[in-house]
């Protein structure tokens, strides 16, 4: 629901948030996220931004990674079938 502000979050959730981004360290390092950041165009140096991509970014490879383990696991199930 959004509030007030037309914002969906509280303003408490969004400082938790924060503090969750700097307590955590994310798969893929901050360096490497900023330098790819810089690479194609976008120089971020705010490091909780930094952050929240690195983390999008390991949730997205993981997804990927769920999703294809599952298609091989169809994949060698179908081929068993098929035997």
């Amino acid at each position: 629901q959004r509030n007030d502000s037309g914002s969906v979050f509280q303003p408490e959730e969004v400082k938790e948030l924060i503090k969750a981004l700097k307590e955590y360290t994310p798969t893929i390092p901050d360096e490497i996220t900023k330098y790819l950041l810089q690479t194609s165009g976008c120089n971020i140096e705010d490091e909780t931004s930094i952050r929240l991509v690195s983390l999008a970014t390991q949730r997205y490879i993981s997804e990927i990674i769920s999703v294809a383990r599952n298609y091989n696991k169809m994949r060698r199930e179908s081929e068993k079938t098929n035997d």
